[in-house]
């Protein structure tokens, strides 16, 4: 499962973005200072899959040369990477990913892993708007689900804005899909748009956006 999930994660990736991760039990290391103290409080399967998180974001991070340090978190959750990079952390309740670039690279990274399977009425009612392209396609609003968790990620460290499910719309295409802001939320305006990558892997839907830098 490691190797056909590394596979089609690096597939999306292209070669200036480094990605680890795997089975969350597999990944199991202890988390170095200041890590621990973020989840102390939380339940056991909370606390398995931050350490993987951190353990596939330290080895994204070594393979372009940085060296391994705490991975800790800033406002609203947000991981904080080293100087100069970026980077993105996901997890279902079995596997996870970490991608990371050079700022020089990508402006910024999102990336999202979502088991694949038809969404109840009641979610896809928060998360489909008028303009998604879901078309009468039962699996479309996972998939559209994914790609804004993704699009959520990598804007934010750049916006630093906590967005809603209505803050783009998503068409797919032959690549991917393409996000369209519906609103103003700086640097990004309303009528940009953000391409994205999309593929099925592992019983799991994995969604990649990279900002050009």
């Amino acid at each position: 499962m490691r190797a056909e999930l590394l596979a089609a994660a690096r597939g999306l990736a292209g070669g200036q973005v480094t990605v680890a991760g795997g089975p969350i039990a597999a990944l199991q290391q202890p988390l170095l200072p200041g890590e621990a103290e973020l989840v102390h409080r939380a339940v056991q399967s909370r606390r398995d899959s931050f350490a993987a998180g951190r353990c596939a974001a330290r080895a994204a991070l070594a393979a372009l040369g940085q060296p391994p340090g705490p991975i800790l978190r800033g406002a609203h959750g947000a991981p904080l990477w080293p100087e100069g990079i970026v980077g993105s952390i996901t997890h279902s309740a079995v596997l996870c990913l970490a991608v990371a670039a050079r700022r020089a690279d990508s402006a910024g990274l999102g990336v999202d892993i979502e088991p694949d399977r038809v969404l109840p009425p009641g979610i896809i009612a928060e998360i489909v708007t008028p303009e998604d392209d879901a078309a009468q396609n039962p699996a479309a609003p996972l998939r559209i689900f994914s790609a804004k968790e993704a699009v959520y990620k990598a804007q934010y460290p750049l916006s630093g804005r906590v967005i809603g499910f209505d803050a783009v719309s998503i068409r797919f295409c032959p690549s991917g899909f393409v996000a369209t802001w519906r609103e103003d939320c700086p640097p990004f305006q309303r009528g940009r748009t953000i391409a994205g990558r999309q593929t099925v892997t592992c019983g799991h839907v994995l969604s990649l956006v990279i900002l050009p830098a």
